[in-house]
């Protein structure tokens, strides 16, 4: 049993050494997915219109510009850390939309929605809310020039 602790614990001191490094990665790898998914709904913005009308979202073209911009302005600020505390929230809201309006049918158990991908980015934006963006962030480097803003 020793054996298996003094892994464990050797185990936890790595991972709690590279845990900045880790949310870096982490934060990059969502912000990459946002900034693409926003890109793509402003690009396309016709088809978008017409999706949200498809899902009864009130005021589509202007909901739809609304959405593809926070996904996108929102990606590029989680990626940077730069208001990350302030961005999870439209970012978490425009999930729990995407769950309601466009996943609901899908949902007939706690274990669909614990599934829904759109659930694992709502909880790391809260993550992000919380926390903070880490160490490697603009948002801590501002913070280092600016101490008492």
């Amino acid at each position: 049993m020793t054996k298996i602790s003094a892994f464990l614990t050797t185990l936890f001191e790595l991972l709690s050494s590279k845990k900045e490094f880790i949310l870096l990665i982490i934060r990059l790898s969502v912000s990459a997915v946002f900034i693409q998914t926003g890109w793509g709904k402003l690009v396309h913005i016709k088809e978008t219109t017409a999706f949200f009308e498809v899902l009864h979202i009130p005021f589509p073209f202007y909901n739809a510009v609304l959405a593809s911009l926070t996904e996108c302005l929102g990606g590029i600020c989680i990626g940077l850390g730069f208001a990350t505390r302030l961005m999870s929230i439209p970012l978490t809201v425009i999930m729990a939309i995407a769950i309601i309006t466009a996943q609901s049918g899908d949902i007939h158990s706690i274990a669909d929605f614990i599934r829904l991908q759109e659930w694992d980015y709502i909880m790391f934006f809260l993550f992000l809310l919380f926390n903070g963006p880490g160490r490697y962030s603009l948002d801590t480097f501002i913070r280092k020039i600016f101490p008492s803003a």
